[in-house]
């Protein structure tokens, strides 16, 4: 296991230059000032341990994020977006630093990413994951019966969809009410036949299709929106969407699967960030007053 000082992690592998990237690098160096002044407070120990040991060494990795004195902390897992396709654990920007000043274990996981497994593999790591930081938490001073997920873009969709259609650990962890809530941070893919059906030729479109594939069987099976039902202790659920492309659309795909999952019991909150773009709404959690509050409060922090 190796501890380290705090360093500025990573905000993305993608070009700072590109998609309003001028602002993320903003971001990132504001982020990097900040957590500077911190190092000696904020460690990150990335554990040598694996959650997928029969993986070898393709197995995924957590990085773990705490203040040195945290003791039974609720614990935020955090999963990273990148379409699938792209993206790691590193790229966390300025969440570690605020979670862990308001008293929580912070924990971003890998995932193998297509095309060298499908999403169906993904959802097995993540599921994995969270049977890992069950067994072993504690021991970095969190509390595994107070554990919650958060996701950003198809981060999202796979914490979505692992709480509505739960791997064997997630399964465990709901039925024990050890895991709490899932943040699902802008996602269109709730309903994956719909999204197909309002675009072009009625196709998914690049990356989408890359992962998802054109199977509407297989759309079904991968929409949380088709899944809610398949075990009945569903945790709370924070659902959040940006103004990137089409408000409208993004709004309409939250709702729905809000709507669906009230159906079903779940207690569902919505956060309303249209004034953002896509990859804002993430970068911006701990930056931003109302995305950091409407985090907080469902999480029961900064009070």
């Amino acid at each position: 296991m190796g501890v380290k000082s705090m360093q500025a992690p990573t905000i993305s592998r993608r070009s700072p230059f590109a998609a309003g990237g001028v602002i993320r690098l903003a971001l990132a160096l504001l982020v990097s000032l900040i957590l500077s002044t911190t190092a000696n407070a904020l460690s990150i120990e990335r554990d040598t341990r694996s959650y997928r040991p029969d993986l070898g060494n393709a197995s995924p990795k957590p990085d773990v994020y705490r203040l040195p004195t945290t003791r039974d902390a609720p614990v935020l897992v955090f999963v990273h977006g990148g379409a699938w396709v792209t993206g790691d654990r590193s790229e966390v920007g300025g969440k570690p630093l605020h979670f862990t000043r308001n008293g929580m274990v912070f924990v971003s996981i890998d995932y193998r990413l297509v095309p060298h497994v499908r999403v169906e593999d993904q959802l097995q790591d993540i599921d994995a994951a969270l049977g890992w930081i069950a067994d072993n938490i504690a021991e970095f001073g969190g509390d595994p019966d107070n554990i919650y997920v958060m996701g950003h873009s198809a981060g999202a969709h796979l914490v979505a969809l692992n709480a509505v259609k739960p791997g064997p650990r997630t399964r465990d962890l709901l039925a024990s009410g050890r895991l709490r809530g899932v943040i699902s941070n802008d996602i269109r893919a709730y309903d994956i036949p719909r999204l197909a059906a309002h675009s072009h030729n009625k196709r998914l479109p690049g990356n989408f299709a890359r992962a998802l594939g054109n199977d509407p069987a297989r759309w079904r099976a991968l929409s949380p929106q088709y899944q809610i039902g398949n075990f009945a202790r569903l945790p709370k659920f924070l659902l959040m969407f940006s103004g990137e492309g089409s408000a409208r659309k993004r709004a309409d795909a939250t709702q729905r699967f809000a709507a669906a999952l009230r159906a079903a019991g779940a207690g569902v909150n919505v956060f309303d960030g249209r004034r953002y773009g896509h990859h804002e709404i993430n970068d911006k959690i701990g930056l931003a007053r109302d995305i950091t509050q409407a985090i907080d409060n469902f999480l029961g922090i900064g009070r």
